[in-house]
């Protein structure tokens, strides 16, 4: 525990850019994850699955067909990338559909274009009302109208894999952040979902809603399979973090209410108290994802800071945390 006064700055990563007026690119940064490394014989290599090979690269994505057939992919990420100085996110390889929000992918990456230097939202200052933690961050409600699919999240020289599903309609591949120049990929996935897919077998199961998530399962120290189901209405990603063993959930809540407040929580906590273990890119409402999580022991603070829809307050601030506990 910190002295009085610290507080925790764990808002995420930037994330989408919002639209008022000019597309102008969200300062919501986060703290880098551990991503988690996959052996050529990873736990989902008996399935049968169609197999999405990506190669991250420092300027795009190589490996993704121009169009695929829907259904459930094992996604194989590897990523060839030098780290960026100052980026704490290693590369990924995210998925987002804009087709059910009435928009084409070159509509979307209008929106994440950042506006021209010369223009008057560039480089302007945060809006008044606004703290430095990330919240009142408002995105465009098509935002919260499109399909999130999850992703893959991978170190520089290694490889990584997720299982994720797709649907029928116009895709982006992108680095889930647009401060990171890696240009997305679009394409378009055609048909229907089969109705008998299988599943991997996991021992881990992450539920996110509105707003709040629960871990259960084998919480021992090591690897394991994690599910990451989404039951809420608003796009929600999951990170967890290794924190002190006297944190609490409550300690936490009060640390970033005394974020959002500005006026720091006695005895609260600050990002040092932290050490990242495991991130899982945006999904949306019923979509389901598997990774391999490699857990430490100890207490886990799990977290999701996209913004709310209308008011832009991370969705940690509005509760979704929750506190567990790894036993080795």
């Amino acid at each position: 525990m910190n002295a009085p006064g610290s507080t925790l700055k764990m808002t995420r990563r930037t994330a989408l850019a919002g639209a008022m007026g000019a597309a102008a690119v969200l300062g919501l940064s986060r703290v880098g994850v551990r991503a988690q490394s996959t052996p050529e014989a990873g736990p989902f290599s008996g399935l049968g699955l169609p197999e999405l090979n990506v190669t991250i690269t420092d300027t795009g994505y190589e490996g993704i067909p121009s169009t695929l057939t829907a259904g459930r992919y094992l996604v194989t990420a590897t990523a060839n990338t030098k780290p960026i100085s100052g980026q704490q996110q290693p590369p990924t390889v995210a998925f987002i559909s804009p087709t059910s929000a009435g928009m084409t992918a070159a509509d979307f990456l209008q929106i994440l274009a950042p506006p021209p230097a010369s223009s008057p939202e560039a480089g302007a200052p945060p809006a008044a009302g606004g703290h430095q933690g990330g919240g009142d961050q408002h995105l465009p409600l098509q935002v919260y109208q499109m399909p999130f699919a999850g992703g893959v999240l991978v170190p520089s020289g290694q490889t990584a894999q997720a299982v994720i599903d797709l649907k029928a309609g116009e895709w982006i591949a992108w680095a889930d952040d647009p401060s990171i120049p890696i240009t997305p990929t679009v394409f378009t996935v055609t048909g229907d979902v089969p109705a008998d897919l299988p599943e991997p077998a996991s021992d881990i199961t992450a539920t996110l809603i509105d707003f709040a998530i629960t871990i259960e399962g084998n919480l021992t120290a090591g690897k394991h399979v994690i599910k990451v189901q989404h039951h809420g209405a608003q796009p929600h990603f999951l990170e967890i973090d290794k924190g002190p063993d006297t944190m609490t959930k409550e300690m936490v809540q009060a640390t970033l209410d005394g974020e959002m407040s500005g006026t720091p929580a006695a005895g609260g906590m600050s990002e040092s108290d932290l050490s990242p273990v495991f991130f899982a890119p945006t999904q949306s409402i019923g979509t389901t994802a598997w990774y391999e999580i490699d857990l430490p022991a100890g207490t886990m603070l799990a977290a999701c800071f996209f913004p709310t829809a209308g008011t832009g307050v991370p969705h940690a601030m509005n509760g979704m945390i929750d506190v567990f506990t790894v036993t080795g």
